[in-house]
């Protein structure tokens, strides 16, 4: 697998600060808290959780901080294999309730 760094050059600004946030939090090394709460608010960092013969993944998204799976770590375990993409047929299958979305609690 190539890395990510072939398909997306540094030279966007984002690409940058998301690389720059990814150093704060693994290094754990916020200058403040506002720094903390920026890098938490702007960016999703999905966590691969060895377990004892399979591999969870975890995002800290509303959805994911509840414990369901979100679509931010659906994608992830496709692309890593762990999860076979959904074919054509069954995306188009899908039922959608019709109607006004309801409001999410996200807390």
């Amino acid at each position: 697998m190539l890395p990510i760094s072939t398909f997306f050059p540094l030279q966007s600004a984002y690409e940058q600060q998301s690389r720059a946030s990814l150093r704060r939090r693994t290094q754990m090394s916020w200058a403040s808290f506002d720094e903390f709460i920026i890098d938490s608010t702007n960016y999703v960092w999905v966590e691969a959780v060895e377990m004892e013969e399979e591999v969870e993944y975890r995002c800290p998204c509303p959805t994911g901080a509840k414990g369901k799976d979100c679509v931010h770590s659906l994608v992830v375990a496709m692309h890593h294999g762990d999860m076979d993409r959904p074919s054509e047929a069954e995306m188009l299958n899908v039922n959608k309730k019709r109607g006004l979305a309801k409001k999410q609690d996200y807390f």
